[in-house]
């Protein structure tokens, strides 16, 4: 899976996010030799596990939702990140997180990536099996995590941006590689912030291009 983020010279921070520093090529490994790892966890509460010292972690992973660096899929090198999930309750993350730290087994950023009224895009892409039993619109979601007064020391006031496809009117695709990239005009569900919740637990917003400069 390959992420890469755009930031403009240029107010939330950016607290943690899917993404390295734009422009630059990062290899991770994962925690076994090939065919790779999988981190697994069959309860309800959030655990992760670091991804060796990458900065890289498997994280909110639950009920039986599984995430690895696996040989299965390859994309721009020898593997890829790899996500399975047994029901609709299962799920799974693999986030950077700048100095993370480690909450009940859980893990959260206590550092930054940058300003988010710098962030000009995102992008990733993403692969989806044709025998998934998932609903149909679904795919690996992107998630950005803001902070929105930049200070880490409160926490009430973090949140983010999710992108899906199924939100910008793109069908999701089967069986082959996908690059998605978000600008100014897509369409993202928001969620924290100190936003009242609409639609049905979730704001959507045209997130970029409303964002304080």
């Amino acid at each position: 899976m390959r992420i890469d983020i755009n930031l403009a010279a240029g107010a939330a921070v950016l607290w943690l996010a899917a993404a390295g520093a734009a422009g630059a090529t990062t290899i991770v490994l994962s925690n076994a030799p090939a065919p790779g790892d999988a981190f697994s966890n069959p309860g309800p509460t959030n655990q992760g596990q670091a991804v060796g010292t990458t900065g890289w972690y498997y994280n909110n992973v639950r009920n039986s939702g599984s995430v690895g660096i696996s040989t299965q899929l390859p994309r721009n090198g020898n593997g890829s990140a790899f996500f399975s999930s047994p029901s609709g309750a299962a799920k799974a993350d693999i986030e950077f997180l700048p100095n993370a730290v480690n909450v009940g087994g859980n893990f959260f950023s206590a550092g930054v990536l940058d300003s988010f009224s710098r962030l000009l895009s995102f992008g990733y892409e993403w692969y989806r099996v044709g025998t998934s039993t998932n609903p149909p619109v679904q795919h690996p979601a992107l998630r950005v995590l803001l902070d929105l007064d930049g200070n880490l020391l409160t926490v009430g006031d973090r949140g983010g941006l999710v992108f899906e496809r199924a939100y910008n009117a793109l069908p999701t695709v089967t069986d082959q590689w996908v690059a998605d990239v978000i600008s100014d005009s897509t369409n993202l569900w928001s969620f924290g912030l100190g936003l009242p919740f609409a639609d049905g637990g979730y704001n959507i917003i045209p997130s970029l291009s409303e964002r304080d400069s």
